[in-house]
């Protein structure tokens, strides 16, 4: 079975950056269903299908994951490691978004398989058109949509 929507299980701390986006991608006009996990830890249940998360029709499985670095609990690079010893997560784009400009942590998300590495633009309509690059190129040209 495939959705009509994609899915993206985004990972971030900041309630602002978290409403941003969303408002980015509703602008982009995907249909794109966005979860939020607050940080790694979360991320991780939900990929994991723990508690309430095992509910795949609530909480479908992502087409792409979108992590900050810098969160408390499991952090980015943590939850890239993780994701990097996850044989059923190796295929799912993982993209970093964050407000870091550092090499050291670009070089890091690259060597734990982040696929792309994007630095949060301050004005919302370059993250609009940000969440449409996104949407467009890692869901409609590049992924198909996985079965559940």
């Amino acid at each position: 079975m495939t959705r009509s929507s994609s899915v993206f299980l985004v990972v971030e701390d900041e309630p602002a950056d978290v409403e941003f986006l969303e408002h980015a991608f509703v602008a982009a006009g995907r249909g794109d269903r966005i979860f939020i996990a607050p940080n790694g830890e979360e991320a991780v249940a939900y990929l994991t299908g723990q508690g309430e998360k095992a509910d795949r029709g609530c909480f479908p499985l992502p087409d792409v994951i979108i992590t900050d670095l810098k969160m408390p609990h499991m952090n980015g690079v943590e939850l890239l490691r993780w994701l990097q010893g996850q044989e059923r997560w190796r295929a799912v784009p993982r993209l970093v978004l964050t407000s870091s400009t550092a090499r050291s942590d670009i070089a890091m998300a690259y060597s734990l398989g982040a696929a792309a590495y994007f630095v949060k633009p301050v004005d919302i309509r370059e993250l609009r058109v940000l969440a449409k690059a996104i949407s467009d190129f890692w869901i409609h040209a590049v992924c198909p949509h996985h079965p559940e």
